[in-house]
C-alpha cells in the first residue's frame, strides 16, 4: 500500500512527466493494481487501489489510444466483480468510467477518432445506467416485499449509494462536443421519463411495465435534480440537432417527461411553479418570496430546459399541439410571474425565474397561430391555480386550435395583456440575447393591439368625422397610448437597431438563456422582425380605425425623433447580414 500511495503521489506531482509512461508500462500497472485489488479484503483498501487507478485517466489522454483504453475497461470490469456487494466500490467505478467517457466526449475531434471505442464504452454505460436507475425504482418502491431479482442480490444496499454515480454517468454519456445519439441513448429515455422499463436484449424475459416511481420524484439533493435537468437537456440536444428525427422525439417524450414535474407541483406542492426548490432547498422555502434568490438555481434551471424544449416543439413541429403537461406547467409559471412577482426589476429576488417565465410567454407571441394559445393561457393565469379544475384547464389548453384570431375587433383585453406588457417594458433591457429582445418587442406589440379599444375611436371612423377637436377630445381620453405607446416604439427602435449578430458563445444557465434555445422564425432575422411588426403595426391601425387616426395618435404621445428612427428602421431595404 506504501508503494500505491508513492505512486499516486508521483503521477500527481506538477513536475511529473507524463511520457515516461509508456504504452507497455502502463498495462504492467493496471495488472499490478488489480492483483493487490484482489488481495485486499477490505473494501476501504480497495477504495484506496481504485483511486490509484483513477489518478492515470485524470493526467494521461488515455482516449487518445484505442488499445489502452480498452485494456483499462477490461481492468474496471475485474475491478466490478471484485466488488461484489460494495456498493462504494461500485459507486467509484462508476466515476472512473464517466471520467472516461468525458474524455472521450471532450471535443468532435476526439469522438471522430475513437468512434468504436466510444460506441464500446457506450453500450456498457447504457447497460449500467439501466440496472441501476431501475434497481433503485424497484427497491424504494419494494419496502418490505421480499421477491428480489438475481441482478438485485449481486448488491447489498446498493440503491441509493449507486444512485447518484449513475446519474453522474449518464450525464457524461450526453456531454460535450464529442457526444452523439445512438439507439441506446434512446432504450435510456424511458428510465428518464419513468414510462416504461428500458428495452434491452432481455426484455422478453425481464420486462416491467412500469417504474414505481418516475427517476424526477426519487432526487434527493440539489446535485442529483442539477444532474437531471443536464441529462434532459443533453438528450434534447442530441435527439434534435442530429440524426435522429426531432419531431418523434418531442411527440414520444415531451408528455412522459414533464408530467411527474406538474403531477409533483400540483400534488405536494400547493400548485406552486417552483416546487423543485420547495423540495431541494435546504430551508424548504419557496424562491419566489424569500429574500435572496439564492435558492432559486433549480428553478432557474428547469424554466430554462422547459423554455428550451418548448422552443423545439414550437418550432420543430409548428402544427402539433402543446401537450397537457407542459401547458400546466406553463400556467403555474404564467401565475408566479404575473400576479406574484412584482413589476420593478430591483423589487424581485426571483428575478432570472421570472425572466425566463416572460420569454416563455414572448416567445408564444410570436407565432401568429399561437395566440389565441397566448390568449386562454392569459386568461387562466390570473385566477389561482387551486380553484381551478387543473385538470381540465390543462387539457383544455392543450385542445386550443391553431388560430391567430384571438379577440373579436370590437373588443378590449387591457385588463388582460397589462401586466405582460408592463414586465416585459421593465426588463428587457436585461436580456443577453438579441433574438429575445426581439419576442419581446414583439409580445409588447401583440400586447397593445389587443388593449386598444376600437369603439374609442369610432367618432374617428369616418373621414367626415375626423375633425381636428374631435380627434383631440379622442387623444385626451386616450389613457393606453398615452402611457404605452412611446415605450413600445422607443424598444422597437432599439431592437432594430441591433442587426444580426453572430452568436459566439451559449448563454450560462443562470443567465436565463440559453444555446439549446430555439428562436421563432418570425425573429431569427432582422427582416423577419421587421415584417413581423409591420403586419402588427397594419393592425393596430386597422384597430385604431384607419391611416389618419393611426398618425395622430403617434405624433400626439411619440416624440418625433423616436418616431423618425421607428420608420426608418421599419422600412429599411433588406441586408445581406448573415445569421450565425
Amino acid at each position: 500500500m506504501t508503494t500505491v500511495h508513492c505512486f499516486q503521489w508521483l503521477i500527481r506531482h506538477p513536475q511529473f512527466r507524463v511520457g515516461s509512461l509508456t504504452d507497455s508500462l502502463l498495462p504492467q500497472f493496471l495488472e499490478s493494481f488489480l492483483s493487490l485489488a484482489q488481495d485486499a479484503e477490505e473494501c476501504e483498501t480497495q477504495l484506496i487501489v481504485l483511486n490509484c487507478v483513477r489518478s492515470l485517466p485524470e493526467v494521461l489522454d488515455i482516449e487518445a489510444n484505442l488499445a489502452l483504453s480498452l485494456h483499462f475497461l477490461t481492468i474496471l470490469d475485474s475491478f466490478w466483480r471484485i466488488g461484489g456487494r460494495a456498493a462504494a466500490l461500485r459507486a467509484s467505478i462508476l466515476d472512473l468510467i464517466a471520467l472516461l467517457m468525458q474524455g472521450l466526449n471532450s471535443s468532435a475531434l476526439t469522438g471522430a477518432v475513437n468512434g468504436g471505442l466510444a460506441f464500446e464504452l457506450q453500450e456498457r454505460v447504457v447497460d449500467i445506467v439501466g440496472k441501476d436507475l431501475t434497481l433503485n425504482s424497484s427497491l424504494s418502491a419494494a419496502g418490505t416485499t421480499n421477491t428480489r431479482d438475481d441482478d438485485d442480490e449481486d448488491v447489498d444496499g446498493s440503491a441509493d449509494t449507486l444512485f447518484e454515480p449513475s446519474l453522474r454517468l449518464w450525464h457524461s454519456l450526453v456531454s460535450g462536443p464529442g457526444s452523439a445519439w445512438s439507439a441506446g441513448l434512446d432504450r435510456l429515455l424511458p428510465v428518464l421519463t419513468g414510462t416504461s422499463a428500458m428495452m434491452t436484449a432481455e426484455a422478453a424475459t425481464n420486462h416491467r411495465s412500469s417504474f414505481d416511481n418516475p427517476l424526477y420524484t426519487r432526487l434527493e439533493s440539489s446535485e442529483q435534480a442539477r444532474l437531471y435537468f443536464d441529462i434532459a437537456q443533453g438528450c434534447l440536444r442530441l435527439a434534435t440537432s442530429g440524426v435522429q428525427s426531432p419531431c418523434d422525439f418531442l411527440h414520444r417524450w415531451t408528455e412522459p417527461f414533464w408530467a411527474p414535474a406538474l403531477a409533483e407541483a400540483v400534488t405536494h406542492n400547493q400548485m406552486r411553479a417552483d416546487c423543485v426548490a420547495a423540495k431541494l432547498s435546504p430551508n424548504q422555502a419557496p424562491t419566489d418570496t424569500t429574500e435572496s434568490d439564492e435558492e432559486s438555481t433549480l428553478v432557474v434551471q428547469q424554466l430554462t430546459l422547459l423554455l428550451q424544449w418548448l422552443s423545439r416543439l414550437l418550432v420543430l413541429t409548428p402544427e402539433a399541439p402543446i401537450p397537457p403537461s407542459p401547458c400546466g406547467l406553463l400556467l403555474l409559471h404564467s401565475n408566479a410571474c404575473l400576479t406574484r412577482a412584482p413589476v420593478e426589476v430591483h423589487d424581485d429576488v426571483a428575478f432570472k425565474a421570472n425572466r425566463a417565465r416572460l420569454l416563455l410567454l414572448a416567445q408564444l407571441a410570436c407565432f401568429p397561430e399561437r395566440r389565441l394559445f397566448l390568449t386562454r393561457l392569459l386568461t387562466l393565469s390570473y385566477t389561482n391555480p387551486g380553484d381551478l379544475n387543473f385538470t381540465n384547464a390543462c387539457l383544455e389548453l392543450s385542445a386550443t386550435p391553431l388560430s391567430s384570431s384571438t379577440i373579436d375587433t370590437a373588443d378590449a383585453s387591457a385588463g388582460l395583456f397589462q401586466p405582460l406588457l408592463t414586465r416585459i417594458l421593465t426588463r428587457s433591457d436585461c436580456l443577453t440575447d438579441y433574438r429575445a429582445r426581439r419576442c419581446f418587442i414583439v409580445a409588447a406589440f401583440v400586447c397593445l393591439v389587443h388593449m386598444v379599444n376600437p369603439r374609442h375611436y369610432l367618432a374617428g371612423a369616418t373621414a367626415s368625422d375626423n375633425t381636428q377637436a374631435s380627434l383631440e377630445t379622442l387623444l385626451a381620453s386616450d389613457a393606453v397610448h398615452a402611457t404605452w405607446l412611446e415605450p413600445i416604439i422607443n424598444l422597437a427602435v432599439q431592437v432594430l437597431c441591433e442587426g444580426d449578430q453572430q452568436v459566439t458563445a451559449t448563454f450560462a444557465v443562470d443567465e436565463g438563456d440559453c444555446g439549446l434555445w430555439l428562436p421563432p422564425p418570425t425573429v431569427a432575422s432582422l427582416e423577419g422582425s421587421r415584417g413581423l411588426l409591420r403586419s402588427l403595426l397594419h393592425f393596430w391601425q386597422e384597430r385604431v380605425g384607419g391611416d389618419i387616426v393611426a398618425s395622430e395618435i403617434l405624433a400626439a404621445h411619440v416624440d418625433p425623433a423616436i418616431l423618425e428612427q421607428f420608420h426608418r428602421q421599419l422600412n429599411q431595404p433588406p441586408t445581406t447580414t448573415l445569421l450565425a
